[in-house]
């Protein structure tokens, strides 16, 4: 009797593996070609928000005063100035630092925000806020009340 021929069947086996490997090679070259695109596109948006931050920069603590300071401007319009007070207190001091600063963060757009977080570090902002804000109304209350004695008479 014959002996079965297991020649073909070890050339279909072998081809079968080649295939298999060149697909895997095909495959390994696909992903090492993406994730060269994808590091190259990472790269050009990193520069890319480097370029406008450090564009930026310069301008940000201004934006983040004027913002501020048109706020208390229109504070001081709309509510001290019809109030006419005489000597502010510490007390009024804080009520009027805790209102500007309801209106500060009710004014401040998300776009304003993303730039000041360019600048200041994202987790000081409100502390960098909070700060210019103090420094705007205690500017504001020390020549206030220089024209008034604690007594509430005017020093005039």
């Amino acid at each position: 009797m014959a002996e079965p021929n297991y020649h073909h069947l070890i050339v279909y086996i072998v081809a079968i593996t080649g295939v298999i490997v060149c697909m895997a090679l095909a495959a390994l070259i696909v992903q090492l070609f993406l994730n060269y695109k994808y590091r190259k596109i990472m790269l050009k948006q990193s520069e890319h928000r480097l370029h406008i931050s450090t564009h930026i920069d310069k301008t940000i603590p201004e934006l983040l005063e004027y913002i501020i300071q048109e706020s208390f401007r229109d504070y001081e319009v709309t509510t001290l100035v019809p109030l006419n007070e005489e000597y502010i207190n510490e007390e009024r001091e804080k009520e009027i630092r805790s209102e500007l600063v309801s209106i500060v963060g009710e004014r401040i757009s998300p776009v304003a925000l993303e730039k000041i977080a360019i600048f200041y570090n994202e987790d000081n902002i409100a502390k960098v806020i909070a700060d210019k804000i103090y420094i705007t109304v205690m500017n504001y209350v020390v020549e206030h009340n220089s024209k008034w004695h604690p007594d509430g008479s005017s020093k005039k």
